[in-house]
């Protein structure tokens, strides 16, 4: 007859491993991140979107002509939009499968990018990993 508790131990670490391949699977995942370009004060041409430009803190976009863009999945033709910060949730513009966020590290602010048909999604198979053992376990206070 089987420990409930090995089972319950067994079904925790896959639960937690089914949720771990689930964010890496998401569309703003690591397995769709395709850039994270720090950024200097002045204008960065951003292939696909068009011109950004950050000034004292603050970013603002000049579509390309013919671009389709959104801002929080909503028409966007250009203009300033919200940089994540501590206490600020960033702006997100997205064109076709790409999107990107302006993030604030410090002093630093950055463009993460990411496209939901990347290549590393795409041809993610899985986490190899060994079978979960109960006698592997190591239980401590911490």
């Amino acid at each position: 007859m089987a420990d409930s508790t090995a089972i319950s131990y067994e079904e925790e670490v896959r639960a937690w491993h089914v949720q771990r391949v689930k964010n890496l699977l998401r569309d703003y995942g690591w397995l769709t991140l395709v850039a994270l370009d720090w950024l200097e004060e002045g204008k960065k041409e951003v292939k696909g979107f068009g011109t950004l430009t950050l000034k004292n803190g603050e970013a603002s976009l000049q579509i390309k002509p013919g671009v389709k863009a959104t801002l929080n999945d909503k028409p966007f033709t250009g203009g300033t939009f919200h940089v994540e910060s501590e206490s600020v949730t960033p702006d997100t513009v997205k064109v076709g499968t790409r999107a990107f966020i302006v993030i604030k590290r410090g002093d630093r602010f950055a463009i993460r990018m990411w496209d939901t048909e990347a290549k590393n999604r795409k041809e993610f198979t899985g986490i190899e990993r060994f079978p979960v053992k109960r006698d592997w376990r190591i239980e401590a206070r911490w």
